[in-house]
């Protein structure tokens, strides 16, 4: 799903929304009740347009894999100001509290009336009487009317039409964030009304919403017709005192891997692997159409049987949790060649891995524990041409939970630090230092471990696998990136010829704050080393495409104080470490 249509959707629901809709999870307040209750006319010109703000009432999370649908409903509007000036079609059901224009056509005395349906569903005409129109058609009453006209007049017939509509009150209840009940306006259909009921919880069906109306008869609507088909013939017009069951389902599929828009979907008991991949949008142009990784729950003992399948071969996706398409990988052999991959074996402990960059088939796959880091090359299809092929990129959530947590001790005793030395020496504290205990990295940027991960080395055959990991695999690296106490910090194309000192220079030339003596390089394996000294450089500081020069700042004499050095020292290399590690993915 993309946030284009998410948005273009969501501006849909919100298009039918436009009259006067009230949000009562709490009771209606007596003057809104009075102003629906006041028979004075209104000036239809006069109304203002209902706001497109919104409320988002569902919660993001990253871990969760999103289920289709769900997220059409997440917001609802926050306006409640009416419009009129729609058109009404002949078909509309008339309710409590709308009003009726009626004008004699060929009467002498050019008659006409503005009469408010009562709430006992009638209305009344000077020497007609009561006439029940509640429930009917503005068609039905237009022919009622004319009809007792025809009894008492000759020559005179009813133009008929809505003056002002009310608001319908309805209920919505079963698995929704906010069951209750709610005004809103005449116009709102099954799947407008859900808006306005918090979102959907995650056990809600999609594929039979009901529509209950007060004397008991049900209408189903399948939410799929519309939101994959555009179907909107069985979202109907809600009206006054009807009431929306949202159910719940455990029929819950994720289709994950090689299709357009992998989410979890779900299926009515009579649908098979063949409609789920057509929920998905279909194949992607990598995937491989005859195998798949079914992963399914034993009722017994509540653990995924994980096993490969083709599609044809599914008879039932009853206990299905999840369903894998593989990429190009053209067989059972191939795909069990692989050792961290499953074969017919039966798992609950699968590790969710991610490969980017330039593999051919880069992606996220479930593997079963002991794999290791060089399995990931060939479930990723090998390296493409443009790969560096001596340096692939391990991060870790591991790695990255320790570093956060050590930058916010750091940063919290450096606060303290700073606090305790401006109260002692009656002095305000240097500038870097109050930023360096500010300074917000980007989390994308940590978890790398450093070591030669590239396909075939040491390291990689080595080290297995956790949940989370992301291997990263970069195109040919043509550059060299200057961070810290640099005038211009930047990327500069790499020549042989080009010394340490020469990107300084090309840098800009180094800041006063400069600690020249700590300069040191992060390759691009993640490996650190030392090219400072205090004659500044050393001379056999070779640098290689890739590499991040950092230059650190150096901590005045007044604030040397306790463990400062270190503490800041920590806060810069985790800063530089991350923006090292974004520099290589760009």
């Amino acid at each position: 799903m993309t946030n284009k249509t998410l948005s273009t959707f969501k501006a849909f629901l919100l298009s039918s929304l436009l009259l006067p809709t009230y949000l009562i999870s709490e009771p209606i307040p007596s003057s809104i009740l009075e102003q629906y209750q006041s028979s004075e006319n209104r000036d239809i010109e006069t109304l203002t347009p209902l706001s497109s703000s919104l409320i988002d009432n569902c919660e993001e999370s990253e871990s969760e894999i999103e289920i289709f649908g769900h997220e059409f409903f997440c917001s609802s509007p926050t306006s409640i100001s009416p419009i009129g000036d729609l058109p009404v079609p002949s078909n509309y059901i008339l309710s409590l509290r709308d009003e009726l224009e009626i004008i004699y056509i060929g009467d002498s005395k050019n008659r006409s009336f503005i009469r408010p349906v009562r709430l006992d569903g009638t209305i009344i005409l000077p020497e007609i009487g009561l006439i029940n129109v509640e429930g009917q058609t503005i068609n039905a009453v237009r022919e009622n009317i004319n009809s007792k006209l025809s009894n008492s007049y000759v020559g005179i017939t009813a133009a008929i039409s809505i003056k002002n509509l009310s608001a319908k009150k309805i209920v919505i209840v079963g698995a929704v964030k906010t069951p209750g009940s709610y005004l809103v306006n005449p116009f709102t259909t099954i799947s407008n009304a859900l808006s306005y009921a918090g979102g959907l919880e995650s056990y809600a069906s999609l594929r039979d919403v009901e529509l209950i109306k007060p004397r008991g008869s049900r209408t189903s609507f399948d939410l799929y017709d519309l939101l994959i088909n555009g179907d909107r013939s069985n979202d109907k017009t809600i009206s006054s005192g009807d009431t929306i069951l949202v159910k719940p389902t455990t029929n819950i599929v994720e289709i994950s891997g090689s299709v357009l828009r992998p989410m979890k979907y779900e299926h009515k008991d009579d649908e098979g692997a063949k409609e789920l991949i057509n929920y998905a949008l279909g194949y992607n142009k990598r995937a491989n159409k005859e195998l798949a990784l079914i992963e399914k729950i034993d009722k017994n003992t509540s653990l995924l049987n994980s096993k490969y399948l083709n599609l044809s071969e599914i008879t039932s996706l009853k206990d299905i949790n999840k369903i894998t398409i593989f990429d190009s990988v053209s067989n059972i052999d191939q795909i069990n060649s692989i050792g961290g991959l499953l074969r017919a074996q039966e798992y609950s402990d699968l590790i969710r891995i991610e490969i980017l960059g330039e593999v051919n088939n880069p992606g996220v796959y479930s593997v079963k524990p002991g794999t290791n880091i060089n399995d990931l090359f060939s479930l990723a299809g090998g390296l493409k041409n443009e790969a560096q092929k001596d340096v692939s990129i391990l991060t870790r959530e591991r790695i990255k939970t320790e570093q956060l947590k050590n930058l916010s001790i750091a940063q919290d005793n450096l606060k303290k630090t700073i606090a305790s030395y401006a109260i002692s020496q009656d002095k305000e504290p240097s500038p870097q230092l109050m930023a360096l205990s500010e300074i917000e990295i980007n989390e994308d940027g940590l978890g790398r471990m450093s070591g030669d991960f590239y396909l075939g080395s040491t390291d990689s055959k080595n080290t297995l696998v956790e949940n989370g990991d992301v291997l990263f695999v970069p195109k040919k690296f043509s550059s060299v990136t200057i961070l810290g106490e640099v005038m211009n910090p930047s990327t500069i194309v790499h020549k042989r010829s080009t010394s340490l000192n020469d990107f300084l220079q090309l840098s800009g030339g180094l800041k006063r704050n400069a600690a020249k003596g700590r300069i040191y390089v992060i390759a691009a394996n993640g490996k650190v080393r030392n090219v400072g000294r205090e004659g500044w450089l050393q001379k056999d500081s070779k640098i290689q495409p890739g590499d991040t020069i950092i230059v650190p700042p150096k901590v005045g004499s007044a604030d040397r104080i306790g463990l400062l050095t270190n503490i800041t020292s920590i806060i810069s290399n985790i800063a530089f470490a991350a923006a090292s590690l974004e520099s290589l993915r760009d």
